[in-house]
């Protein structure tokens, strides 16, 4: 094992076992880093690793994120991304109260290390969001705030696509597949496989997506998702080039 992946499984660890949400993201900063700098993704490091390559697992009990009558459809389209980027799949769980109301939750499906993946980015992203949306779209109004908050998410969106097919066209030059691109290959249809037999009367629906209100705002948005750091950690998964 080289000491780069030996220093990845130890932050590994680090930001699973952090006590604090701040060390956790800390440590997660620093292994994104790391991988970058070393063209790495944790599938270099579970194949570095004694023990076995994990197993799905269907987390029912600790969805990503949960809301009464109404979800943010940015926030939902943001989940999807990250979800379809690293091939976790994702469904909605409804629960209804004895007074009428209803909770949704959007539990996911994956390999835990994966899925704690999306988990931290989706936590870091939601707030950079909000953030950066902030000199735009202060004062503006809600529906202005939408549009912007849509766009941030479809830039981010095309970010990866390109940065996917930046990998596939280094790994073309250099006229093979390394061996992270090849272990990617199928984590969606994994993950995808394990949450039909937990759930095999899930049903699959279709969000309508809602009008941009505000092109500019939407324009703005965009280039801040396009250009949002996030890692090269991000743009490891392969597993797309097959349609999956």
């Amino acid at each position: 094992m080289t000491p780069v992946v030996e220093t990845c499984r130890r932050l590994l660890k680090l930001k699973q076992r952090a006590g604090t949400p701040a060390e956790a993201q800390a440590a997660a900063v620093a292994l994104a880093r790391l991988l970058d700098k070393h063209r790495l993704s944790l599938v270099d490091i579970e194949a570095g690793a004694d023990s076995p390559i994990e197993s799905c697992v269907v987390d029912m009990d600790n969805p990503l994120y949960a809301w009464g009558k109404r979800v943010a459809p940015w926030k939902r389209n943001l989940a999807i991304v990250l979800c379809d980027h690293w091939g976790v799949a994702q469904w909605e769980r409804y629960a209804r109260y004895t007074n009428g109301d209803r909770r949704v939750r959007l539990c996911l499906c994956g390999r835990p290390s994966d899925v704690a993946l999306v988990r931290e980015f989706f936590a870091y992203l939601v707030g950079e969001a909000l953030q950066l949306s902030v000199p735009f779209c202060k004062g503006r109004g809600r529906a202005y705030a939408t549009s912007w908050l849509r766009g941030f998410v479809r830039g981010l969106y095309d970010q990866l696509a390109a940065s996917r097919a930046e990998l596939k066209q280094e790994a073309a030059a250099e006229g093979k597949q390394g061996a992270a691109m090849v272990l990617w290959v199928g984590r969606a249809e994994e993950s995808a496989e394990a949450l039909r037999a937990a759930v095999p009367k899930i049903k699959d629906v279709r969000s309508r997506a809602s009008p941009v209100v505000s092109r500019e705002a939407f324009g703005q948005g965009y280039v801040a998702g396009k250009t949002v750091h996030v890692g090269r950690t991000l743009h490891h998964s392969e597993h797309q080039e097959d349609g999956s």
